[in-house]
């Protein structure tokens, strides 16, 4: 079973998510950015919930997403919320 990383990168201005395969190379990126979100409602905790969903959902379709290493980095108001789910 192949397992990739699941990067979540949370700033004051926005977050970031990355799923990469065994070797490291990205193969799902998005931001709070790519999904309309803009201005401070980058930064909000369901800017981020909606941005993880879709990365996810995304790697599940097209590359058959089962098991990853969760990461999370940064400072961001999105890591509270991760980290309380």
């Amino acid at each position: 079973m192949k397992k990739e990383e699941f990067i979540i990168t949370s700033t004051f201005n926005n977050t970031l998510v990355t799923i990469t395969d065994e070797k490291g190379g990205p193969i799902v990126v998005g931001s709070c950015g790519m999904h309309g979100f803009a201005g401070t409602r980058k930064s909000t905790p369901y800017a981020a919930t909606v941005t993880t969903e879709s990365a996810i959902k995304k790697a599940i379709e097209k590359y058959n997403f089962q098991v990853a290493d969760i990461f999370v980095k940064g400072i961001g108001p999105a890591v509270k919320h991760l980290y309380g789910q």
